[in-house]
Parts: C-alpha cells; structure tokens; sequence
C-alpha cells in the first residue's frame, strides 16, 4: 500500500513461482510483503513474472485471477520494456484487456529503437529483427536468465511472431519508398540526357526548332543500364531569349512532339533557345541552348505622313519618320497620292532619301490622300495607312452685311453668316463693327467665331452703322456692306 499526497493505491505484484516444464502444476503464491518499495524494480532487481498467454489457459491448472489480468504479453521484444510498462498504477484490470490497441501504439514508438539497435548491442545474443523464441514445451529446461528480460519471459507467444511478420511489412514500405526514390531519380537522369536542340529553315521572322528524345545510351556512361523509364509520357518545353541570361528565358511551346516552328522573331536578331523534358511531375534539366541570328527583311510598315506647319493655301509640306529597318538600312522613300481626284488610284509624288517632301500648286482648301512605304537592301515595305491632309483655304470673301435679331432701349442684337464659298474644313473667324457717329469712325465690338452678338450700353432711340470682316489663317477678308439699326 502506497499513500503518495493522500492518494492511496494498492499495488499486487506477483513473486516468479516455481517454474514446471508440463505447464500443468498450479502457480503458487508465496505470502504478501510486509513492506513493498515504492517504484517497481527494473530488470534484474525484480524477480521475473511467468508469461501467460490466452492461449495456454486451458492447460493450467488452478490459477489465480490476478496473474491473468495483469500479465497480458505487450507486442514488443525483449528488453524493450520499460519501467512504466510494468508498473501499473492507478490502472484497471478493463485497460490491460486493449492488449492489441496497446500493442499497435507500442509499435510505432519503438520502430525508431529498432532501428538504432539493428548493429547488435548483446554479443551473441539474439537478432533484433528475429521474432522472439517459441514457447516452452513440454520436457525443455527452464528459462535462464539471459531468456528472461526486461521482466518479460523469454519464453514466445502466440502474438511475437505476429510482430516479427509486421516489422517486415513495413521494412517492405521502406524499401518500397526507396525504390520510388530511385526510380524518379533515374527518371530525372534519364530526362536530363536531352540533347542540344538543331535550328532549322531560319527565316526573319521564324525558324523550325528540331531535338531527339532522351536516350539511355548517352547518359548511362559505365553505370549498370536498367530499364528505361516509361512511367508517364514525355513532354517537352522550348524556352527563348535574346540574351541568355536564364531569368531572361520565355515558354513558348509545350507538347509532345520533337519539332517546333518558332514565329513573330524579330529580324536581324540574336536568339537563344533550348528544350527541357517533363515526365509527370519529374523535370529534366534545359538543354545546351542553341544560338541563331534571324535574317535580315525590307522595313516595317511607316506611319502615315502629317502635315507640316509651313503648309500654305497652295502648297502641302509633309514629314514622317523612319520605321525599323530590320537589319538593313533604309535608302529610300516613296509618296504616293491620288491627285486629289478622290479616284482610290495613286502616283508616285516622292522617291528620295529624305524624310519630308513640298508639294506646290495646289487648289486651297482642298483634299489630298497620301500613303508612304520604305526601301532597303532586301525590298520594299508594305504601304502605310492612307491618310487625308488638307490645303488651308485662301483669304475669305466678304460676308453678307449683319442683320438686326432684336432691338432694346440701350442694345441691339445682330447676326451674320458664313461666307458661302469657305470650305467647312477651313477655321473662319469673325470681326463685327460699330460707328456710334462720334467721329471715331468703325470700332470693333467683337471678335470670334461665333455668328451672333449683342452689343450694349448704346443710348436710347439712336441709329447705329454696323459692318463684318471674315478672316482665316491666310488673311482677312475685306468688310460687308454697313447695316442701320436704331434702339428704341
């Protein structure tokens, strides 16, 4: 009876009885102690309990409860218990009838301690591995002290070989993930045989990429050659850049052929290109790039050409700038216009070196399309968008004189309009006059583009002269006729 902080426990711990080779005679109990320590001794400090198993009861004679209910066999090898498993404090006899639960969490736990103990640590003993022996039959001598360990008999059970088929199972999963292992690493040399792609039918803007498929003989060397792996189908990824730096590269096939055709290549362009192969989720690593320069072409399309600000009534200036030569450069340029005949057909204006051209002669305010291509060593580019540029219109005739919209006291609301003959392309703006009749002559009372105007602060029941002058950005128009109105 141990009393430990007003807790009191009642252990039962048996004495190893006399040992009888039938497994007939009964078990004997010696008398109680007077005195029990307070821990359980470890192994040998502790007399050996026998083993008694479920199924050997039915050859044992008169037998007591206790030896059944506390000495279950724990599924682990000798000299494995420890001091806690033979204690047991505070447990019922119902915990120790879970012998399998209890077993297979033992399990686990003392997997890692076997495998530490694998090199042997009792010499000539038995193999860590190894099952523990079959029990006692009839006949044999008792266990001796180096059978009996840890306070579990040395004697076998119908479970410990159970055991012993377990640890090779999962000595089976190891190896089994080992093989795995090995496996995706001879896939992962097997991708990384991938020879250096070949470049083909190089064009300006495209060429046709080539490689062969991971081979075992170039890879094996002297190493033992196994089978080639097939588990999943290969696949390949071909990566471009125009540097070779490796964060430079850009994905731009992915599949299972051996040939790609690379297009949208810049012309007269150093490119670097190489191919890796992928297996599930094994990938190989890139190929040796390979190195190709793009040809040389005629130029990109140019832009429309503008108008230039030194553009007159009669003449149009025009400027462009120079596309990309695509490695050869640009010699010449060539105008086209349609004459400003709106037919759609165009003739050659401009073939030159230069970038702007003058034309001359031309009709003010009119209309002219324009389209612009470029010339190299290798042709001609493609034309640029047509574009309609505009001759400024010449001084605008004069306007219709003002008319009255309404009269006030002290203003008068007058209009005018826009001189027929001006085109609507042309900005037309306006100058509207008054004579007040003091003497000053005609002073100017507004000036813009719009066609109306309400001139104020006049004197009641007065006559005023009014007049109008158009102008544009080649000139001012002479004045209209002068028009009368008087305030009420």
């Amino acid at each position: 009876i141990i009393e430990e902080n007003g807790v009191r426990r009642v252990l039962v711990v048996p004495q190893q009885p006399e040992f009888h080779p039938a497994g007939h005679s009964p078990l004997h109990h010696p008398p109680p102690h007077a005195h029990l320590p307070t821990f359980i001794p470890h192994h040998p400090m502790m007399p050996q309990p026998p083993h008694i198993y479920s199924g050997l009861l039915g050859g044992v004679g008169d037998m007591n409860s206790q030896y059944i209910s506390q000495y279950h066999p724990a599924h682990i090898y000798p000299d494995q218990l420890s001091a806690d498993s033979l204690s047991p404090h505070g447990r019922s006899p119902q915990q120790f009838s879970h012998r399998d639960e209890r077993a297979s969490k033992t399990y686990e736990r003392l997997q890692k301690k076997l495998k530490e103990r694998q090199s042997g640590e009792r010499g000539g003993g038995q193999l860590k591995d190894s099952p523990p022996p079959s029990p006692q039959k009839s006949g044999s001598s008792p266990p001796s002290g180096d059978s009996i360990l840890n306070g579990v008999g040395g004697g076998g059970t119908g479970l410990e070989p159970e055991l012993g088929q377990t640890n090779a199972r999962h000595t089976g999963r190891g190896k089994e993930s080992g093989e795995l292992d090995e496996e995706a690493q001879a896939m992962q040399a097997f991708l990384d045989t991938i020879s250096k792609p070949a470049v083909t039918d190089i064009q300006a803007r495209g060429a046709v990429l080539s490689w062969v498929a991971p081979s075992r003989e170039q890879g094996e060397g002297d190493r033992p050659k196994r089978e080639t792996p097939s588990l999943e189908p290969i696949s390949y990824e071909v990566s471009i850049s125009n540097n070779g730096r490796d964060e430079s590269y850009t994905s731009i096939y992915s599949g299972e052929e051996l040939s790609a055709t690379l297009k949208d290549l810049t012309p007269a362009t150093d490119y670097h290109v190489r191919v890796r192969a992928v297996s599930a989720c094994v990938q190989g690593r890139p190929s040796e790039p390979v190195t190709f320069t793009t040809l040389s072409c005629e130029p990109d399309p140019p832009n429309p050409p503008k108008k230039s600000s030194g553009s007159k009534s009669s003449t149009l200036v025009l400027q462009w700038k120079a596309p990309c030569d695509n490695g050869s450069k640009i010699q010449n340029y060539i105008v086209q216009w349609d004459e400003g005949k709106g037919t759609g057909v165009y003739e050659q204006c401009y073939y030159g070196p230069q970038k702007q051209y003058r034309l001359t002669k031309l009709s003010p305010a009119s209309r002219y399309s324009f389209r612009l291509a470029a010339k190299n060593d290798m042709g001609v580019s493609e034309f640029s968008e047509v574009v309609d540029l505009y001759t400024s219109c010449s001084v605008p005739p004069p306007p219709l004189p003002p008319e009255l919209v309404k009269a006030g006291v002290t203003w008068l609301c007058v209009t005018w309009h826009r001189p027929s003959s001006s085109p609507k392309e042309d900005d037309i703006y306006y100058t509207l006059e008054i004579d007040e009749d003091e003497g000053y002559g005609f002073q100017p009372r507004y000036d813009g583009d719009e066609l109306t105007c309400t001139v104020k602060n006049l004197h009641r029941s007065t006559k005023y002269k009014f007049r109008v002058a158009a102008y544009n950005t080649e000139g001012k128009s002479n004045p209209s006729q002068v028009a009368e109105f008087t305030t009420c």
